[in-house]
C-alpha cells in the first residue's frame, strides 16, 4: 500500500495539471456515487471534480450518481455498475454493510476508490482518500476548551449514529473538552444526522428548554448553521460560541460576520484532487497497488478565514450574490 499525504491544495492542483498535461488520449468513464447529493460537502466535492477534469483530462468522463443516503440505492447503483462496466467507481463513503457489494465491484474488474471515509472491516478493500476524523475533531474541541468561558453551557449536536466520522469527532470532543474542563456542563445532547433543518429544529427546543447557552458543540457545519438561523431568530446569537468542522462556505461567512466561532477543514478541492490522482494512477499509469491519501485538517477561525472564502470563490462554492448579502465584494478577498 501507497501511503500519501496531500501537503496542500497548491501542491495537489500542481500534480494534477502535471498528470493532465501527460495524459494519453484514450477515453475513459468512472462512475461517482455520492453519500446524497443534498449535503454542501458532496456537492463541492462533485463541483471539483467536473471543473478539474474538464480542465486537465478532459478524456475522463465522471458521471455522477445520488446514493440518497440509502444502501439499498446505492446497492443498486453497484448493480448498474457492474453492468455496465465504467472504467472505474468512486464512492463516497457511507455504510459498513456495503463491503460485500463493492467486492463484487472489484472481482467485476472494475477498479474502486473511496472517499470520506474508510471500511473499517476490510481496510485493504481498495484505495481510500480521507481525512483522520479524530484528529480534525480534536484540532476544534482544542480551540473550544481554550476559548469557552469559565463554567459555560454547553450543548452538543453528533452526527449520524455508527458513522465513523462523527463518532471519531464526537469522541475527540468528549477527550479534549468535556474531560477536561470539568467546569463546562452539557446540556443536552442529539444527534442531529449532519442535517441543517434537524439541528435548527433541535436548537429551537433548546433555546426553550435553557435560559443559558454558552455554546454549541457540533460534528459537522451544516449542523452548527442550523443552530445559529435558530439561534439569530431567538434573539440569542449574541454572545453565544458555535463550533463545528468542514469548513463549509456558510460557516465561513459566518465566521468573517461573528456569528460562528470556529471550524476546522475538511478539504473537499484535496479529496477531490485525492481520487482524481487516484483515477490517472490507475487508468493511465496502470497502477493497481491500494493507496491510502491523507489530508491536512487546518483549524479555520476569525484570523485566517479570508483566506478559506477565497478558496471556496475559486471553486464556485460561494457567488458575488453570496457575499452580497453581507455588503462583501468578491475584491475584498483578492478574487
Amino acid at each position: 500500500m501507497r501511503k500519501l499525504m496531500l501537503l496542500s491544495l497548491c501542491v495537489a492542483m500542481a500534480l494534477g495539471c502535471i498528470g493532465g498535461a501527460l495524459a494519453e488520449e484514450q477515453e475513459f468513464d468512472v462512475w461517482y456515487i455520492t453519500k446524497t447529493r443534498s449535503q454542501a460537502f458532496s456537492t463541492w466535492v462533485v463541483t471539483v471534480f467536473e471543473e478539474q477534469l474538464a480542465a486537465n483530462y478532459p478524456n475522463i468522463h465522471l458521471k455522477t450518481y445520488d446514493g440518497q443516503e440509502s444502501f439499498e440505492t446505492r446497492a443498486a447503483l453497484m448493480e448498474d455498475c457492474i453492468a455496465q462496466q465504467p472504467d472505474m467507481l468512486i464512492l463516497q463513503y457511507f455504510d459498513e454493510n456495503e463491503v460485500p457489494m463493492i467486492q463484487e465491484v472489484i472481482n467485476a474488474g472494475i477498479p474502486v476508490c473511496v472517499t470520506n471515509g474508510q471500511y473499517t472491516s476490510d481496510p485493504d478493500l481498495c484505495s481510500y482518500v480521507d481525512i483522520d476524523p479524530y484528529e480534525q475533531g480534536a484540532i476544534v474541541a482544542q480551540y473550544a476548551a481554550e476559548h469557552l468561558p469559565e463554567g459555560a453551557k454547553v450543548v452538543f449536536m453528533e452526527g449520524v449514529a455508527g458513522n465513523q466520522h462523527s463518532e471519531a469527532r464526537a469522541q475527540a470532543f468528549e477527550d479534549y473538552v468535556f474531560n477536561v474542563r470539568d467546569d463546562v456542563e452539557v446540556l443536552a445532547t442529539a444527534n442531529c444526522d449532519w442535517d441543517r433543518a434537524k439541528a435548527m429544529s433541535t436548537m429551537e427546543d433548546w433555546i426553550q428548554a435553557f435560559p443559558q447557552i454558552d455554546a454549541v458543540l457540533t460534528c459537522y457545519d451544516e449542523m452548527g448553521l442550523g443552530a445559529m438561523e435558530a439561534l439569530i431568530a431567538a434573539d440569542r446569537i449574541e454572545g453565544t460560541q458555535i463550533y463545528g468542522t468542514d469548513a463549509l462556505a456558510g460557516a465561513c461567512l459566518a465566521i468573517k460576520n461573528g456569528t460562528y466561532t470556529a471550524t476546522v477543514l475538511q478539504d473537499g478541492n484535496a479529496i477531490a484532487l485525492g481520487a482524481i490522482q487516484v483515477m490517472v494512477d490507475v487508468l493511465i499509469n496502470g497502477n493497481t497497488e491500494q493507496q491510502m491519501i491523507y489530508t491536512e485538517t487546518p483549524l479555520i477561525t476569525a484570523e485566517n478565514v479570508d483566506d478559506m472564502i477565497k478558496t471556496h470563490l475559486q471553486f464556485n462554492m460561494l457567488t458575488q450574490n453570496d457575499l452580497s448579502a453581507y455588503g462583501w465584494s468578491a475584491e475584498d478577498f483578492g478574487v
